[in-house]
């Protein structure tokens, strides 16, 4: 694409709380414009399009047929993931740019990327953090900086299948998306509830096999105490990384022997630690991200879906890939009902999602 080039025309379906990363994120990403809205809800669409001087609609076929959208947004609850991705790919969208997590049904999540590879239309999913400061650490540690990477632990408020799904693909970016072979998960089931159309956990432990030598860990929920929300600890031979939730900036932070400027406290008040500066003897001081810190990773994502579209370029957060992530989920609901390890590849049997409310 180039600077004489029209904009991408973008819809967004799902007029929520994470529309409006998503506006914002269009409003500022180079390439791409909003073209649309649509929700079931007809008072929230006149809401938007008034404000935001695009057309609304409340049925997404009267959308694709009316404006003819190059992007589909899809930011619904997640059990309509899928039905509303299947719908653009098939009613000639270019792409699809589908929130996290991808779908609850494993079968549902492999039919997203094979409808949409089948309609030659490009499938993201918004890991945004691949996009911004994980790019960075990624780099790091692929350039030695870590010595050999021996062990990342990732952590989030919330459930494995809604919020681990970050940490998940995270972790695999940093570890750069080794082969996932199997998964050890426990799962508190002391409370099971609904939330975004799907049924939830208390809490969730998963052990990840990835790659001979290294061990990936995740804990959600109530397996997660005293921890940020998407703190992750990456530890290598040569030192450790720490990347203290989303709320600190910076928020990544490094250990390797050097004199450091910060230590580890606990906040009794906000229930978790954190790296607080300190005039001697810390063991951390901030990690350079060399500036992607400051990133967007939402803008970022619609600025490479220009660039994927242009040139055929991957996009890091395609479909394909980010099967991967969902197989890890799926497994480790399947363990923790199970109480045995499953195989990554044995998810590709499952069809439906292994957690059920209670009767």
């Amino acid at each position: 694409m180039t600077l004489s080039d029209p904009n991408l025309r973008v819809a967004v379906v799902g007029l929520g709380g994470i529309c409006k990363l998503h506006f914002l994120a269009i409003a500022k990403a180079r390439g791409v414009e909003l073209a649309g809205v649509c929700d079931l809800n007809p008072d929230l669409v006149a809401k938007c399009s008034d404000e935001l001087g695009v057309p609304g609609f409340t049925d997404l076929t009267a959308l694709l047929a009316d404006i003819r959208p190059d992007v589909v947004t899809v930011g619904t609850d997640t059990s309509s993931h899928a039905r509303l991705t299947l719908m653009a790919a098939r009613g000639g969208t270019r792409a699809v740019h589908c929130e996290k997590p991808m779908a609850v049904h494993p079968a549902d999540a492999r039919e997203m990327v094979s409808v949409s590879e089948d309609a030659g239309v490009l499938l993201t999913i918004n890991h945004q953090r691949r996009m911004a400061d994980v790019t960075a650490v990624r780099t790091f540690i692929k350039n030695g900086g870590l010595g050999d990477l021996v062990e990342l632990r990732g952590y989030c408020a919330g459930d494995l299948l809604g919020d681990g799904t970050h940490v998940i693909d995270s972790l695999l970016a940093v570890a750069g998306d080794p082969e996932v072979t199997e998964v050890l998960g426990a799962l508190d089931l002391s409370h099971v509830g609904l939330r975004h159309g799907h049924p939830v956990e208390a809490g969730s432990h998963l052990e990840i096999q990835a790659g001979h030598a290294v061990q990936v860990s995740v804990a959600t929920g109530s397996f997660a105490a005293r921890r940020a929300y998407q703190e992750y600890h990456v530890i290598g031979s040569r030192g450790s990384l720490w990347r203290a939730g989303d709320i600190l900036a910076p928020n990544w932070f490094i250990s390797d022997g050097q004199p450091g400027t910060h230590a580890a406290a606990f906040d009794p008040k906000l229930w978790f630690t954190y790296p607080q500066p300190v005039a001697t003897g810390g063991l951390w001081r901030e990690f350079d991200c060399g500036g992607l810190n400051s990133i967007n990773g939402a803008t970022a994502a619609y600025e490479q879906i220009v660039a994927s579209l242009a040139t055929g370029a991957p996009h890091p957060l395609d479909g394909r890939r980010t099967l991967t992530v969902q197989n890890v989920i799926t497994a480790g609901y399947q363990s923790g009902i199970t109480r045995a390890p499953v195989a990554v590849e044995a998810v590709n049997a499952l069809e439906k999602f292994p957690l059920t409310l209670p009767q």
